[in-house]
């Protein structure tokens, strides 16, 4: 996938204008939260995050969707959301920030742009196949990224939010609390939805996004072991 990736690179407009596309598809089909103070605590926590992004040209957009689940998700071109089941969980903001940190670091590495570059490259060469992105989003989303892609975009958080003065237990707050999660409550059955049409597709794989995940107690002992490194 990294050759792939090396071969045909994506662009940062067409990045851009895929992001958007999608991000007008996951609005569209679902439930917004209108929430200016949520919105406000979001921003607030992922401004000194975004401003260690290498990818100046990024700018991201933070959507409150109003879903009891424990889920954030990133798309390609900057664009983050945040479950209100998330909200709910995270009262500390040392742990919403880690897991702000966590998506924005997908984004930035760019592994939300993994497997794009392909239907992107075919839609130059080929024409109009813009729908199939959409098809392609939701087979991305729903196998999510590799674990180690995860284990990345962790270290990437973590060392984010000790660079932005947080300490190291304050660094691995988000983690500590997804595995306490995890340990007392099983994951729900997603809602299976009877259409093939892109859209739908799109967001009935959002619902097993977050299923893809490694155990949190393992990125737990991954984290751990950075302690000593230095914020730089």
């Amino acid at each position: 996938d990294r050759v792939g990736q090396a071969l045909f690179p994506l662009e940062s407009g067409d990045e851009q204008r895929i992001g958007a596309m999608l991000r007008t598809t996951v609005l569209a089909e679902s439930n917004v939260l209108a929430d200016a103070h949520a919105a406000a605590r979001v921003r607030e926590l992922a401004l000194p995050i975004v401003d260690q992004r290498s990818r100046a040209a990024i700018e991201y957009t933070f959507d409150l969707l109003d879903d009891e689940s424990v889920n954030a998700f990133a798309l390609l071109g900057g664009h983050v959301f945040v479950d209100r089941g998330l909200l709910v969980l995270c009262t500390d903001d040392a742990a919403l920030q880690f897991v702000l940190a966590h998506e924005i670091a997908h984004v930035d590495l760019e592994h939300c742009n993994r497997g794009f570059n392909y239907a992107e490259h075919a839609r130059k060469t080929l024409g109009d196949v813009d729908a199939s992105l959409l098809i392609v989003a939701a087979r991305l989303l729903g196998a999510g990224h590799t674990k180690e892609l995860e284990f990345e975009a962790d270290r990437w958080a973590y060392r984010a939010l000790r660079k932005a003065g947080r300490t190291h237990e304050e660094a691995c707050r988000g983690m500590d609390l997804l595995v306490r999660y995890e340990a007392l409550h099983a994951v729900p059955p997603h809602d299976s939805r009877e259409s093939g049409a892109p859209n739908d597709e799109v967001a009935r794989e959002l619902d097993q996004h977050f299923r893809s995940h490694p155990p949190a107690v393992e990125r737990l002992m991954r984290l751990q072991v950075l302690k000593d490194e230095r914020p730089r």
